[in-house]
């Protein structure tokens, strides 16, 4: 009796946090005492099981439940928080909603028709200016590195008939359908010769897979020879739940994944998303994030964690783009983020504007990285991205150079 009246104070502290409306909240509960445990307290207190995180100790699970007013005690109670772990429940928190926030402008680009290791793209996307940048083809023709190893994508999906894709993709799931996936599901037929500069925005029928596709097309002009795995977590409205992400993560490194590109960010911390990511960096992943797009220092996740690479975003001018966030806190590298040509859905091509575009240039390097040293692990990604050219203030090691980070990748012991 004495545990069951603890483990219904947890469950109040945990729906305190309600709105003041009747509602339905989703928390990710760690039990490991295992889903048989979640199910009887479920049934004792009136909330559901509403899935579970694929972690490797089958620990996660997903929680639900509708409640009505949320009264003022949930200060009270957070001293008795401690008494949960004497049930088996050894963290909880909100299974919350992240967004995909990327802009949009538009601009024109050279469409006649090159080859990208061996398929068929546009010479503005080849050839655009952020490549030379960084010096992408200096350092791949200089140090023989083309990409290697699978770069997970977690994003909305990618249009995987795309002609500079179809052969860079690798078999994915869909965590938001809960199915396998190469890619985006009835991807459209493919028409290569449209321009659209509208990027990944929630009224466009591509919006349930044209950012990813765009955050793809990336990573495929720096490592066009690594693979790219889809693992769909955001919906055609730009969120995400948080145990998506969490399942991606574990489906990332399990399913032999060695980059893990994350062109997301939220606002506060997660004690699980941090686990996730410790247990993906173990196991030699590179896990790259965005600094964000509010334009201000600060810190957001999982950028702001230790063991990822936090990107912010430069213009064709080397400077700070102004919606990038800032901080050295926050940000290890830059890479530009302005006016980027990237593949869209039905064989098209955009413009992208956002931390979002600058990400995949660094998960590619980090493919470079990879192919020039197999050994590579996030510790060696970030020496060698670390050297970049300056920035400005708050842009941690500067501005991404592929050839610079080959370079210290090649000599370094």
């Amino acid at each position: 009796m004495k545990n069951r009246f603890r483990f219904t104070l947890f469950v109040l502290i945990a729906f305190c946090v309600l709105p003041a409306r009747a509602a339905e909240q989703r928390y990710i509960v760690r039990a490991p005492g295992g889903l048989g445990l979640v199910q009887n307290i479920c049934r004792l207190l009136g909330c559901s099981v509403l899935g579970s995180v694929a972690d490797p100790k089958s620990e996660l699970f997903i929680v639900g439940a509708t409640v009505n007013n949320a009264s003022n005690v949930l200060q009270s109670l957070l001293s008795l928080l401690p008494l949960t772990r004497q049930l088996g429940i050894t963290n909880f928190e909100l299974d919350r909603l992240i967004k995909i926030v990327p802009t949009k402008q538009p601009r024109t680009a050279d469409t006649r028709t090159t080859l990208l290791d061996g398929s068929p793209v546009w010479t503005g996307y080849a050839a655009q200016p952020a490549s030379k940048i960084i010096r992408l083809q200096e350092g791949q023709t200089k140090f023989g590195a083309y990409g290697m190893g699978i770069v997970a994508l977690i994003d909305t999906g990618v249009d995987a008939s795309h002609p500079a894709l179809r052969y860079a993709m690798t078999p994915g799931y869909d965590f938001t359908a809960e199915q396998p996936s190469a890619g985006a599901a009835n991807a459209p037929v493919a028409r290569p010769n449209n321009f659209d500069s509208t990027a990944a925005v929630v009224d466009n029928p591509d919006a349930s897979f044209g950012h990813g596709t765009m955050v793809a097309g990336i990573i495929h002009l720096v490592a066009p020879r690594a693979k790219i795995m889809s693992l769909k977590a955001f919906r055609a409205d730009g969120t995400a739940y948080l145990s998506d992400v969490l399942s991606s993560i574990y489906y990332a490194t399990r399913s032999g994944a060695r980059v893990i590109n994350m062109s997301f960010s939220m606002a506060s911390s997660s004690t699980e998303l941090k686990a996730a990511l410790d247990y993906a960096v173990n196991r030699q992943l590179i896990c790259v994030a965005s600094a964000g797009n509010d334009g201000r220092e600060t810190i957001v996740y999982p950028a702001g964690f230790d063991n990822t690479i936090g990107v912010a975003s430069t213009n064709l001018n080397d400077n700070r783009s102004s919606f990038s966030n800032y901080g050295d806190t926050l940000v290890w590298v830059a890479a530009p983020g302005e006016e980027i040509i990237t593949t869209y859905p039905s064989g098209r091509y955009a413009a992208g504007w956002g931390t979002s575009f600058s990400v995949p240039f660094v998960s590619g390097a980090a493919a470079l990285i990879v192919d020039l040293k197999p050994g590579s692990d996030q510790s060696t990604a970030q020496t060698a991205t670390g050297k970049a050219t300056p920035a400005g203030r708050g842009m941690g090691n500067g501005r991404l150079d592929v050839f610079r980070a080959l370079e210290a990748t090649k000599f370094s012991h």
